[in-house]
């Protein structure tokens, strides 16, 4: 029988091959001056760059760290997966693969991990467009109206910096499937539902020039109708599950 870890971190990864390596030293480093049972997991969605090859250089080195090469689906989907298939730990981490949220941040998150079930690193100076500043305030403030009686209570709910307790992880994955997007705030959603004690740590963020969807304009009306379609459909499943149990 396999040991359980400590910690899994988990590493949706999409054509980060000039950066992947260095980013996995660090988390390593940073895994092993805490003295951790740890693996990282990362999820390689279809890169087309050398993305592959820089892990391997480090996954040949380092029996804790595994490569998924995935089928390109698109973050969403894959950030789903590496929840589902994520190994059996007492806390599983989901992390980004750039270092704009240095892994030493980590440290804060875990020094605090026995105050909440979900520990969310709140990205403090994050510079944002527009369109992404109203997509995300529109999410958040959806989420806070069905699941938390409007209360604003979590201000970062997509930031990829959570840990989460395995066992909790898991009765929320009962709840979506793969079509959900956005799984981070689904996630959030879950937690202020069930009243999960839930606990925000300022971290320091690096902002980078990369462009996402979100940035396009074309894609912003369509991601906000579809989150806030899902968000509603979401709330009546759970109330469904509460009356069931």
């Amino acid at each position: 029988m396999e040991e359980t870890k400590d910690i899994v971190i988990i590493m949706p990864l999409f054509n980060e091959g000039s950066t992947i390596k260095k980013t996995l030293e660090i988390w390593i480093d940073v895994l092993e001056t805490l003295k951790l049972n740890y693996r990282i997991e990362i999820y390689n969605d279809g890169s087309n760059d050398n993305s592959e090859q820089r892990i391997e250089e480090i996954t040949d080195e380092n029996s804790n760290v595994f490569l998924y090469n995935c089928e390109h689906k698109g973050f969403s989907h894959t950030l789903f997966f590496a929840y589902k298939n994520s190994y059996d730990a007492e806390y599983v981490f989901h992390a980004d693969s750039d270092t704009d949220i240095n892994p030493n941040e980590f440290k804060k998150i875990w020094n605090e991990r026995y105050k909440a079930d979900l520990i969310i690193g709140y990205r403090q100076n994050r510079s944002q467009s527009k369109l992404r500043q109203i997509a995300t305030k529109c999410s958040c403030l959806f989420i806070s109206f069905l699941f938390n009686n409007f209360k604003i209570t979590v201000k970062d709910m997509n930031t990829p910096f959570k840990l989460i307790k395995k066992t909790l992880l898991n009765d929320f994955l009962n709840t979506i499937n793969e079509t959900f997007p956005f799984p981070d705030l689904f996630l959030c959603a879950y937690c202020l539902e069930k009243k999960v004690n839930i606990e925000e740590i300022p971290i320091l963020f690096s902002n980078s020039k990369k462009q996402g969807y979100l940035d396009k304009k074309i894609f912003l009306l369509k991601a906000i109708s579809q989150t806030a379609y899902n968000i509603f459909i979401y709330k009546i499943k759970i109330i469904n599950v509460l009356i069931k149990n």
